[in-house]
């Protein structure tokens, strides 16, 4: 991911940026525990909540990828279905780590 370029998007200063990310990776890390109980007992109206969430929150910072898996969470569980659930709920978790492995990177620089 080019994060100083989405940084740059958005209007903020690299580091500044970053500081954002890795407040939303250490969120999101703790969000999709709470998705993955929520796809394991069926409940339906949390992980609309959780999903919702996590969406809003990716878009607020331009993660495009998180925000379409979480859309996607939302859409299906709203038709009731929770079939892939697990799998977008791993994706995302796939996602957050990734970008956790970036800012290390950048932090080591």
């Amino acid at each position: 991911m080019d994060l100083k370029g989405m940084a740059e998007k958005l209007g903020f200063e690299e580091k500044d940026f970053l500081e954002l990310v890795q407040i939303f990776v250490d969120a999101t890390r703790t969000d999709l525990d709470l998705l993955e109980q929520a796809v394991a007992q069926g409940d339906l109206k949390r992980l609309i909540e959780c999903a919702h969430s996590l969406k809003g929150a990716a878009g607020t910072l331009g993660i495009r990828s998180i925000q379409d898996m979480a859309k996607v969470l939302v859409d299906n569980a709203r038709k009731n279905i929770l079939e892939e659930s697990t799998e977008a709920v791993a994706a995302i978790r796939k996602d957050v780590e990734r970008l956790a492995a970036t800012i290390e990177k950048k932090d080591k620089l």
